[in-house]
């Protein structure tokens, strides 16, 4: 099975964290984030992964030349500038041509989120995306309906709902982790670079985008100092 690591980002919010480091390869508990990642998605099949790289690319891709993992790892230079998690996986859809349904996975999302559950309902439901969410605190969430299918977004600072179609039942923060089937790289796209969310939400009145809930364990962001912070703490207990 395959999957994708979104690796590209700038980590500008990580201030000094990540002025001479890419904020993959910043450390919780002595092990990289990006490690504790693809840790989590060997142990749940996948064997064949593609990573994107901007920020200090080369510095992401001789870590990982220079581990033994257990999986076949590939890179994405994206050399002049990101092309955001849409943007990203457009460029390596040929990739994805076994036909099956794959992986995508942020680089900072720390998490034990079961993945070969997330994708064996994948399957079972027959959805064209599946996005794992969360009941958590967060500054945009997503809207699903009765029969958990995407239909919006609601935005907490300004308490504002994009309702794209239905009626909205259930409201979860995204995970950062989703498996979507081969079709959906068929799709019309806006452009080389687009968040790949924007597209989602364009796309789920007309096609199918289920939500696979994860409340219990533990999901991180390691999208500032203080949360890599509260990571450290976690693990340290």
């Amino acid at each position: 099975m395959k999957a994708m690591i979104f690796a590209a980002g700038l980590g500008t919010r990580m201030q000094h964290m990540t002025k001479d480091t890419p904020k993959a390869l910043i450390e919780v508990t002595g092990k990289s984030v990006i490690d504790h990642v693809i840790e989590n998605i060997v142990q749940a099949g996948f064997s064949d992964i593609v990573i994107n790289v901007h920020h200090f690319a080369q510095d992401i891709i001789d870590h990982l030349q220079d581990l033994s993992l257990p999986a076949k790892i590939s890179f994405s230079h994206e050399k002049n500038s990101p092309l955001e998690t849409g943007g990203g996986l457009w460029k390596m859809r040929d990739f994805f041509n076994n036909q099956e349904p794959f992986l995508l996975h942020n680089a900072d999302i720390l998490t034990d989120l079961n993945l070969a559950a997330l994708y064996t309902q994948h399957l079972e439901q027959k959805n064209s995306i599946t996005l794992a969410v969360r009941d958590r605190k967060s500054s945009r969430k997503l809207l699903f309906t009765e029969n958990k299918r995407l239909c919006g977004r609601w935005k907490a600072k300004t308490k504002t709902t994009d309702l794209r179609w239905g009626v909205p039942a259930y409201r979860y923060a995204f995970s950062g982790v989703h498996v979507l089937s081969p079709e959906v790289l068929q799709w019309p796209v806006p452009g080389e670079r687009f968040s790949i969310m924007e597209a989602y939400l364009n796309w789920c009145k007309e096609h199918h985008i289920g939500m696979h809930t994860h409340n219990q364990g533990y999901w991180f962001d390691i999208g500032s100092p203080e949360k890599w912070q509260e990571a450290q703490n976690f693990f340290k207990k």
